[in-house]
């Protein structure tokens, strides 16, 4: 394998908003207008996600680390595991199939516990000179494929709920397969693939919370009227 370092997951919304504020693949926009500006020399494509978590400063498997507020991605990390573990707690007892609903609690437990544990133990050399870098790869792992069967599972435990027409999210499938080609460095960079396949889960986790706003505001809205 080209990069010995394992896959890592999820926490693009403080990419963007805590480390950058912009579109990271503007056009017109310099190389040095898309690098977050906590992050010099950052780049989407070939740096890992949880790089933006690593408080080294120097290289590491042929990255430049440089990460100016490790502490707010990792944060970002942990703080989204914790409220998607809450979240699946108080949604799955709702749901009627329980079958269905168990194994989507078992994939959400596992995303949750996975997402959080790539924020404690960050990608750094210093964890993996500790040996824990093995750690923070499975748990990686295991978010990005919980999280994407999650919602391959969800699309059967809400089915009972009856969703609006517009409730498709975006393809599983496709995130799977962007994580298979990731741990095999196939083709593009790593950090193509890595997005691909965290970022399918995210549009799913957005998509599923406005679904059942909507769904929990269209039933009080019927209760009131009766």
């Amino acid at each position: 394998m080209a990069n010995t370092r394992a896959p890592t997951a999820h926490g693009t919304p403080f990419e963007r908003s805590a480390f950058s504020g912009r579109s990271p693949h503007c056009g017109t926009c310099s190389a040095k207008q898309s690098q977050p500006p906590h992050f010099p020399g950052y780049d989407y494509a070939t740096f890992y996600i949880s790089d933006l978590g690593a408080p080294s400063i120097g290289e590491f498997q042929g990255r430049m680390l440089h990460s100016i507020l490790p502490a707010v991605m990792n944060a970002g990390f942990i703080g989204s595991g914790v409220l998607f573990y809450f979240g699946m707690l108080l949604f799955v007892p709702l749901l009627e199939n329980t079958g269905a609903a168990a194994v989507l609690l078992i994939f959400g437990m596992l995303h949750a516990a996975g997402i959080a544990f790539v924020g404690l133990v960050n990608g750094s050399p210093e964890n993996e000179k500790l040996g824990l870098l093995a750690i923070h790869g499975l748990r990686a792992i295991s978010a990005i494929v919980a999280g994407n069967l999650a919602a391959i599972t969800s699309r059967f435990t809400l089915a009972e709920l009856r969703p609006p027409a517009w409730y498709r999210g975006a393809d599983p499938i496709l995130g799977l397969c962007s994580a298979l080609l990731l741990v095999l460095h196939a083709g593009l960079p790593d950090g193509t693939w890595e997005r691909g396949s965290v970022y399918t889960f995210m549009v799913w986790e957005l998509l599923t919370g406005l679904t059942l706003t909507f769904l929990f505001s269209s039933h009080t809205s019927q209760l009131s009227r009766h």
